[in-house]
């Protein structure tokens, strides 16, 4: 009879342990997971974007340029532009709806503190990126090494 009893006992603490597991689990895929899958998508539009302003930048400096590239550039850069603005305001979707742990709560407030620095300098490098394009573009070619001497400190 005690076997009995202690294999209940064991048996109504283990599944317990499996909701409380399976709570975890769905807790991580409905917020951690598109968390997680935003940024990374963030992070690809961003280098997409600083490949295409390098290519750019490198096919103004050739003696002669190659307008097809350009073009494929020109159009990836402003593409992964709106791109990473998107994927900001994503990520700012989901970060805006609190978890009710509290620290997570406090994880969720330091990330939205990061996506307000990213969108702050993301900001201010577009509008240096299409000056230093600008001027690499009109053949100035001493004005936009002090543009991109401002946009490595920034």
């Amino acid at each position: 009879m005690e076997v009995l009893i202690l294999m209940i006992v064991a048996a109504v603490l283990n599944s317990i342990q499996v909701i409380h597991l399976g709570n975890q689990v769905r807790d991580i895929s409905n917020s951690g997971i598109p968390i997680a899958t935003h940024a990374a998508q963030l992070n690809e539009s961003g280098l997409r974007r600083r490949i295409a302003f390098e290519r750019l930048y490198r096919e103004y400096q050739m003696t002669t340029t190659d307008s097809s590239v350009i073009a494929v550039a020109e159009t990836n850069f402003y593409k992964f532009t709106v791109l990473v603005n998107e994927d900001v305001a994503r990520l700012r979707s989901y970060l805006s709806k609190l978890p009710e742990n509290r620290e997570d709560q406090e994880l969720y407030a330091q990330a939205r503190e990061i996506m307000t620095e990213i969108e702050s300098i993301f900001a201010q490098q577009t509008d240096i990126a299409r000056r230093v394009l600008a001027k690499a573009k009109q053949g100035e070619l001493n004005g936009h090494h002090d543009l991109l001497d401002i946009n490595i400190l920034a």
